[in-house]
């Protein structure tokens, strides 16, 4: 990953941070979240136009499995100011479940020190 798609990934996590933030989403929902833009961006690199739709999708599934009560997808098509359509992101949920081969639980393992520390804090911590 190049410096232009590395920066695109940071101000979208902090964008998604405040939009979990907004929900009252869990750390947790935003680790997954990020550990599924991170999975996606190892297998592809998401265009520039559709970098945001991916990540929005991405807290959309991360949501359904952390949250006991989530967003829908017309509130996300809202917070990203309606860029996307609610199709687009069915589309786009129906497209990174497959991506991922349905795989949508965190390892554990990654971290193993410490599971409770933010997957975004140990990515970014030195910047």
């Amino acid at each position: 990953m190049n410096e232009v798609e590395l920066n695109r990934k940071k101000i979208l996590i902090k964008w998604l941070k405040k939009v979990c933030k907004e929900y009252s989403y869990t750390k947790d929902t935003l680790n997954l979240t990020i550990h599924y833009i991170e999975k996606i961006c190892s297998i592809e690199v998401p265009t520039r136009e559709k970098f945001q739709l991916m990540g929005i999708t991405c807290l959309l599934i991360a949501s359904k499995i952390e949250e006991l009560k989530f967003a829908t997808i017309n509130d996300l098509v809202y917070v990203s100011a309606s860029t996307y359509t609610n199709q687009e992101v069915l589309d786009e949920e129906c497209r990174i479940l497959r991506l991922l081969d349905f795989d949508l639980l965190l390892d554990s393992n990654k971290y193993p020190d410490d599971p409770d520390i933010p997957i975004f804090e140990i990515k970014f911590k030195n910047e």
